[in-house]
């Protein structure tokens, strides 16, 4: 039953310290504390501003705030209609079981009837028993066969940066390109205007690990990557005869520049995949099960490399 002494208002800007600390209390009753990021000046913003994100329902009992709803309007396409998402829901817990809660629902359907909303939508915690059979007691179905997915703010963040070295003017199409780790990119030989793409990636240090008689090779190349303001760095491997000398070299490099974008190469990022094989498992102590599968989707190193390798290990 519905307590008369309750009323149910929209949220105005004078009551952001009330919203505060009802969005703390409702933290800490979901037993997530350390995750609240909002603030007075955010909620301001974000509140009542002039294009407001979300709406804001307070329950109050002689002027004193004791519980809210939040919301905004989503769009149903399979149904051409707009939408509630009701994303708190949180009364003081002295209050409960007096009518609060249901007072706040009533209110939302008043809302998503004059704005012609198809239904109101929320997320409820499987082990949260009493608001299930709140919820359910009011009518709501409760659906078993959904889960919630999220991106959060990192995941975001991630699949963006995915984005962009995917789409920075098709870096993936130069030859025999594999992406090692954030800062470390790996190919056979650029062309002139994938020094460009390079470029815009941000990477810059190129390494190039080929002779200037190697196939494709670029005679000006270190011109062409200087003038593009990268630093351009040759350690000339032959195929033949990798040395221990080229590994080291290789290894300071890395290592001098841990903290720059690096893109390596040579003819057919052979040598390169070599090397870097050799410095992730060295420098990095990635696993080696995972060093090798990046190494095979270049090659399978031949009896010299294979030689190599097992001598640079061993000296390690």
């Amino acid at each position: 039953m519905i307590n008369t002494n309750i009323s149910i208002k929209d949220a105005e800007d004078r009551d952001i310290s009330s919203i505060m600390k009802l969005i703390h209390l409702k933290a800490e009753f979901d037993g997530c504390p350390e995750l609240v990021q909002a603030t007075p000046e955010k909620l301001k913003q974000d509140l009542f501003g002039e294009k407001p994100l979300g709406f804001v329902l307070l329950a109050e009992i002689a002027g004193n705030a004791i519980g809210f709803a939040s919301y905004h309007f989503i769009y149903s396409t399979f149904l051409a209609k707009p939408g509630i998402w009701l994303d708190d829901l949180y009364v003081k817990a002295e209050y409960r079981s007096h009518g609060i809660g249901e007072a706040l629902i009533q209110k939302l359907c008043k809302i998503a009837e004059e704005k012609g909303c198809a239904r109101i939508d929320w997320t409820v915690a499987v082990s949260n028993e009493r608001g299930i059979k709140f919820y359910e007691r009011i009518g709501a179905k409760v659906r078993q066969k959904t889960r919630l997915c999220r991106l959060d703010e990192k995941a975001i963040a991630n699949k963006i940066s995915d984005c962009k070295i995917m789409s920075n003017n098709s870096i993936q199409n130069i030859y025999n390109f594999l992406q090692i780790s954030d800062s470390i990119a790996t190919s056979g030989q650029p062309t002139i205007d994938q020094f460009t793409t390079i470029k815009e990636a941000g990477y810059q240090i190129v390494v190039n690990l080929a002779l200037p008689e190697s196939p494709n090779a670029l005679l000006n190349e270190k011109q062409i990557v200087e003038v593009k303001n990268m630093q351009y760095i040759n350690i000339p491997v032959i195929w033949e005869n990798p040395t221990i000398e080229n590994i080291t070299e290789f290894f300071d490099v890395l290592e001098t520049n841990h903290d720059k974008k690096i893109f390596v190469h040579c003819a057919a990022n052979k040598r390169v995949s070599a090397f870097i094989y050799l410095y992730r498992l060295i420098h990095q102590s990635i696993s080696e099960e995972e060093a090798r599968n990046d190494l095979h989707k270049l090659w399978v190193p031949n009896e010299i490399w294979q030689k190599f390798i097992q001598q640079v290990i061993t000296n390690n």
